[in-house]
Order: C-alpha cells, then sequence, then structure tokens
C-alpha cells in the first residue's frame, strides 16, 4: 500500500535514553510518540 505526498508538515516527540559506562555510551534507547505522529496523519 502506498501513500502520495501531499507536502504537509508533521511533528514528532521523542525520549533519548543513553546509558554510560566509563564515560562512554554503551546503550541508546529511544521512546517516540506515535499515536500523536498517527493523529497528525489522520
Amino acid at each position: 500500500m502506498h501513500a502520495r505526498a501531499n507536502c504537509r508538515s508533521f511533528e514528532n516527540e521523542a525520549i533519548w535514553i543513553f546509558t554510560l559506562a566509563e564515560g562512554k555510551i554503551i546503550e541508546i534507547r529511544a521512546v517516540s510518540d506515535r499515536l500523536g505522529l498517527l493523529l497528525q496523519f489522520g
């Protein structure tokens, strides 16, 4: 299933969680607001 582009803008909020050990990033996790994104798409 393909959708045609409509040139509308959207915003997506996310939280990024970085785990550090010995001054280095050892893990990255991200959680985005998918419901908010889908509501903008209609």
